[in-house]
């Protein structure tokens, strides 16, 4: 099923994806969340760049410089070696957290069945990063 880009919204990315049987949580205009093997991450739904932006974002220790200077520079070595994906630390009420995005374009429209391989890569890229770079950092 491939979805025109003037048809492309939250609800409707949010029903397509229920239907393959993802668990999609707390639909909004701009859009909403997804749980695939027990990770939550959002989806937002950029229509006037025709844009999809997958977001995760996991709790990875408390705050310290040193925590923090360790993390950036995994977060650094990360981003060399995933294509399309991008990681960033932030810093918010004494955590430090770990930012993992990842950007779709549907300008031409969206091959739901691709967005769901997406999703699932989306999903396994994030695992690896987190178990991969960033476990045994802090």
């Amino acid at each position: 099923m491939i979805l025109p880009s003037n048809q492309i919204n939250s609800q409707t990315i949010a029903n397509a994806l229920k239907n393959a049987f993802i668990d999609v949580i707390d639909v909004e205009d701009r859009g909403f969340s997804v749980k695939i093997e027990d990770i939550y991450f959002d989806v937002r739904v950029d229509a006037e760049n025709e844009r999809i932006n997958l977001q995760l974002i996991h709790n990875i220790a408390e705050f310290s410089n040193e925590n923090m200077f360790k993390l950036v520079i995994a977060s650094n070595e990360t981003n060399k070696e995933k294509t399309f994906i991008k990681s960033s630390i932030l810093e918010y009420e004494d955590r430090i957290f770990l930012q993992i995005e990842y950007t779709i374009r549907y300008d031409k429209g969206l091959n739901m069945p691709q967005f769901v391989s997406d999703l699932r890569f989306f999903d396994r890229v994030a695992l690896a990063s987190i178990r991969d770079h960033f476990r045994g950092v802090v």
